[in-house]
């Protein structure tokens, strides 16, 4: 069993991942077109909210449905968002 120590370590590691997701998720969106409450409106969340997610200085988290609704909104799908992005090359 792990320690609290331990667990929040993993959490707080987990944090780049979803920042990551985020900056990929922006990326996308922008894209295809679509503003940022454009987007959330499709989703059903506050513009705030998807602005969180997108933002590299917050870790917001997101359910595997958002996301996969996303993937199939945006149309992209869930493997690029795990890859680098063209532009870092």
């Amino acid at each position: 069993m792990l320690t609290k120590q331990e667990k929040y370590l993993i959490t707080f590691e987990n944090c780049d991942f979803f920042v990551d997701l985020g900056i990929h998720i922006a990326y996308f969106r922008k894209k295809a077109g679509f503003t940022q409450q454009r987007l959330a409106d499709i989703l059903g969340i506050s513009r705030s909210y998807l602005s969180r997610i997108e933002s590299p200085n917050q870790d917001a988290h997101i359910s595997f449905q958002q996301f996969f609704t996303i993937c199939r909104v945006l149309n992209v799908p869930p493997k690029c968002f795990f890859e680098p992005l063209p532009d870092s090359k």
